[in-house]
């Protein structure tokens, strides 16, 4: 009896040859042919006997199971008599028996927790076995495809063992997300010495695909970062980022003066098609800075912000309305005397000097005359 190899895999077909030794006898050559299994095996040829000799056994063995079963074949040559109908003549050659073991078809399950994962962070994707004991080591084929140059911290394609789990740390060095295929196939691997009988890898291919986001990042316009009191902040923004699900903006506007109003924050914006515009006040006498800090944020299907992106922040002078205090030092005159005001102001501006124009108002001017032409002052 010859079989090609005592382990095969699921739904593998077995040839089992039958090689009479003899030469010419009296008598026909049969053999009985005895079969048991473990498990659940389909395909196995039923106890049988009176079998020619050089008859050889064809099954397909199916494994229904998760684990390695064996089908064990009993062969027992004999010589019937012819000239008694066949009868059993000639019985006491000896039993060969010859036990396949049938592996499991190759079961796994794999998952992940999150297929859009944000811009530098660790992906775990989970192995788990889904057999028991085979004949042979349990591994799987890791095929990666991705865009190289774009991504980093991808696993290199290679054999793993079964219980190895994939942990990457992913790195997008774009302003797109990237897509990272990883395919994942568990083949059987024959281990015997001196042997290469290959794999069982007819096992279902597994394939997760990772979405990896950018950095988001925002850029911004503005046309004048320096107003006047009760003036207009008018900025614009744009991103160069490119989400799964797109890219929302909280604009958190930073300012340490009571006297600086009009400002307001902003989240969840998504529309850049438009400028952004308030008009803020100073009712202070000192031009105040204030900052508006803009975060982008990648978002998942349902809108939820969840990825941050690069802070961004414009700076903005609000100068206050300037005011002027007159002093009077020399509230009479005598005629043809000088007069003598003195012009203060409590305004600091954020650069320049200040000037001040004023009129000069006569409530007689038939009796009162003068140099009253007005001049800029500084």
């Amino acid at each position: 009896m010859s079989v090609v190899d005592t382990i095969v895999c699921d739904s593998s077909t077995v040839t089992l040859n039958v090689l009479d030794l003899l030469g010419p006898v009296e008598g026909t050559k049969v053999y009985d042919l005895t079969t048991s299994f473990t498990g659940t095996v389909d395909g196995v040829e039923p106890t049988t006997t009176d079998i020619a000799m050089g008859t050889p056994i064809v099954n397909q063995l199916i494994n229904r199971t998760n684990q390695v079963q064996t089908v064990t074949y009993n062969f027992r040559y004999r010589l019937n008599d012819p000239r008694n109908g066949d009868a059993p003549f000639c019985d006491h050659g000896v039993d060969t028996s010859i036990t396949i073991y049938v592996n499991p078809t190759p079961r796994f399950l794999v998952t992940i927790a999150d297929t859009v994962p944000c811009d530098s962070t660790t992906i775990f994707i989970d192995v788990t076995d889904q057999i028991l004991a085979v004949e042979g080591s349990k591994v799987y084929d890791l095929t990666v495809t991705y865009n190289i140059g774009d991504v980093l911290g991808v696993s290199p394609n290679d054999e793993y063992d079964i219980d190895h789990d994939i942990s990457d740390y992913l790195i997008n060095l774009t302003d797109q997300y990237q897509i990272v295929r990883y395919n994942f196939r568990y083949r059987i691997r024959d281990d015997r010495p001196g042997q290469n009988f290959g794999y069982c890898d007819h096992g279902v291919d597994t394939t997760i695909i990772v979405y990896l986001e950018p950095t988001p990042k925002v850029n911004w316009t503005i046309v004048n970062d320096t107003i006047c009191d009760g003036g207009e902040v008018n900025y614009s923004l744009s991103t160069p980022s490119t989400a799964v699900f797109g890219v929302q903006y909280n604009v958190t506007v930073l300012n340490s003066y009571p006297e600086i109003t009009g400002f307001s924050d902003r989240n969840g914006l998504t529309d850049l098609s438009n400028p952004l515009f308030e008009d803020v006040f100073n009712s202070g006498d000192t031009a105040r800075m204030i900052q508006y800090v803009i975060r982008p944020f990648t978002i998942d299907p349902l809108a939820a912000q969840k990825c941050g992106g690069i802070r961004d922040t414009i700076s903005v002078w609000v100068n206050p309305t300037p005011r002027v205090i007159p002093i009077n030092i020399k509230e009479r005159i005598c005629f043809e005397d000088f007069t003598d005001i003195e012009l203060t102001s409590p305004t600091v501006m954020t650069l320049g000097i200040i000037e001040f124009d004023y009129t000069v108002a006569i409530s007689n001017p038939t009796y009162v005359r003068g140099n009253t032409t007005p001049e800029n002052v500084s």
